[in-house]
């Protein structure tokens, strides 16, 4: 079943995105990390660049 997320996940955001304008999709997990990468998701670089905005919106 997780695999199935994954492609559908990376088929979802290469349909229906303009790959012009697309520059990073960001995906986070704790322990699918395997799982992802077969679809072609890498660690971050520099995590330590990222930084993250919580709402309740």
């Amino acid at each position: 079943m997780i695999i199935r997320t994954a492609d559908a996940l990376r088929d979802g955001y290469e349909i229906s995105t303009d790959p012009g304008r697309l520059k990073r999709v960001l995906l986070s997990t704790l322990d699918a990390h395997e799982v992802y990468a077969r679809v072609g998701f890498a660690p971050v670089a520099d995590p330590g660049k990222l930084m993250m905005n919580f709402s309740d919106a």
